[in-house]
């Protein structure tokens, strides 16, 4: 899912996710995107050590409930895959939806892919500073004991 377009990926992401967006769906111009840096600001990769795609949903759901953050979740299954493909992405939005935390987790890997991004429906600046959500984050990571992974 790294490969998508952010802007897509996070229009679909809260599609799924608040009712409230399923009625609008906004495309910002691409002047829009340049002036105001809409999309994926950083990311990282950390093992969970364990597998599993709900392995950390304990954990995450807590994370953004003491953050202020909304939680939904996006799943993926492929049992004619071998071996079966299952796949969770946790989303978790600030109050304003202009910043998304996006959790990636699988039964194939322990390693959990993190990305922080994000948007506005107004094609305007975005209101929030994304640094505190990602600081918090990393602060998450850290203190559950996960460790940062290498591409």
């Amino acid at each position: 899912m790294r490969h998508h377009h952010s802007a897509i990926w996070l229009q679909l992401m809260l599609l799924g996710v608040s009712c409230s967006a399923a009625a609008t769906i906004t495309a910002c111009p691409k002047t829009a995107y340049e002036q105001y840096h809409y999309g994926q600001k950083a990311s990282m990769r950390f093992d969970v050590r364990r597998l599993g795609p709900g392995s950390i949903t304990t954990e995450v759901m807590r994370f953004a409930t003491d953050n202020g953050l909304s939680y939904g979740a996006a799943g993926y299954q492929d049992p004619a895959a071998n071996p079966p493909r299952d796949e969770l992405s946790h989303i978790l939005q600030d109050t304003s939806v202009a910043i998304a935390i996006t959790i990636s987790t699988s039964n194939r890997s322990t390693i959990a892919y993190a990305k922080i991004e994000t948007f506005s429906f107004s094609c305007g600046p975005v209101t929030k500073d994304w640094r505190p959500y990602w600081d918090a984050f990393r602060e998450f990571v850290r203190a559950n004991g996960y460790v940062p992974a290498s591409d």
